[in-house]
């Protein structure tokens, strides 16, 4: 795969450089142990989106493929391979799964996109007769918020600090990516639906993990999670509208 790699971005006009792309699988390798640590234990899978976004665009500024390309390698190529254990399947079978599931999803993306503009009329652009607007494209920046990161690399380390020296204050309860990505993974809902997500959340984290040591409950309320989002799109509303 690293082959096929370095041959798609050299090979074709990428701009990107063979040593970006080193960096690139080298980021992915690293962080790889420490996400699927903390997306075992809390149920959060931490993004590193932003972080290899900022760190091509320093190295290779204005080249925007560049950098997708980049993102993908350092960060969309850390699979999580959480429902592996719970299949009758074995382990070496997983990454050729990924690799099978991942040349399909091209072929099927790239053929619907294709398909999608040569036969829609006005797509992706406001006032489309069937709302063909492609409202996904939208992007945000933040300028002023570029250096927040050093909160979320640093905050961790306080906690852990605090904690060492007071091991029996609250601190040790603390957890800094739920504090920073939490309200992230919530589903678009109102104020009810946060409660019953709390209550669900602090039933399995507090009891049912306690009382049954070396049970992850992520597995299953990813499984939960993905049954609900078929259900519920963006912008809509999940449970009662009223009190």
């Amino acid at each position: 795969m690293n082959a096929f790699s370095f041959a798609t971005c050299l090979a074709w006009p990428t701009n990107l450089s063979w040593w970006a792309l080193i960096i690139a699988l080298l980021i992915s390798f690293v962080w790889t142990i420490p996400i699927g640590i903390v997306y075992a234990t809390i149920n959060i899978h931490l993004g590193l989106n932003v972080f290899t976004e900022y760190i091509i665009g320093y190295m290779q500024p204005g080249r925007p493929l560049a950098m997708m390309l980049f993102k993908t390698y350092g960060y969309i190529t850390i699979a999580s391979h959480e429902p592996g254990p719970f299949l009758p399947a074995r382990p070496e079978a997983w990454p050729l799964s990924q690799v099978v599931g991942t040349l399909w999803s091209c072929v099927v993306q790239l053929g619907t996109m294709e398909w999608a503009l040569d036969h829609i009329k006005g797509i992706c652009k406001s006032g489309q007769a069937n709302n063909f607007t492609c409202p996904g494209l939208a992007s945000s920046s933040t300028p002023h918020l570029q250096y927040f990161w050093l909160a979320g690399a640093l905050v961790p380390i306080i906690i852990y600090l605090i904690a060492g020296t007071f091991p029996r204050s609250k601190a040790r309860f603390v957890s800094a990516p739920i504090f920073f990505s939490g309200m992230g993974q919530l589903l678009p809902a109102i104020p009810l639906s946060y409660l019953s997500w709390s209550l669900v959340e602090f039933a399995f984290q507090k009891f049912i993990r306690n009382r049954y040591r070396g049970y992850a409950p992520a597995g299953t309320l990813d499984y939960l999670q993905i049954a609900v989002q078929k259900k519920v799109t963006r912008g809509q509303t999940f449970g009662p509208k009223v009190w």
